[in-house]
């Protein structure tokens, strides 16, 4: 039996996994944080400190601007690491409870 190391060094089968995690987030529908003392910029509006704010993975990797047209697909190709911009936008690993 392959060990996870082992198993994430396999190109295809980790892509396999962070589809199914882009495609069926394994968190909640809302992932809130509260704005830092200093406050913070968002889209050109400054959010006060203590604000609570939140988003939903599941709207975030249905982007079409970002995954692409066919976004509510299964595409396991769809590498998150071909682009910085989709990178960026990729949820799965990211938004753990304490993931900042």
């Amino acid at each position: 039996m392959a060990t996870l190391k082992e198993n994430i060094a396999i190109p295809n089968l980790s892509a396999c996994f962070e589809e199914a995690g882009r495609i069926h987030p394994s968190f909640g529908l809302h992932l809130e944080r509260v704005v830092p003392q200093k406050g913070l910029e968002v889209c050109g509006k400054m959010l006060p400190a203590g604000t609570i704010v939140c988003m939903n993975a599941w709207v975030v990797h249905q982007d079409p601007d970002v995954f692409g047209p066919d976004s509510d697909s299964w595409r396991p190709e769809r590498c998150p690491r071909a682009t910085k911009r989709v990178s960026r936008r990729w949820m799965p690993r990211k938004c753990s409870v304490r993931a900042t």
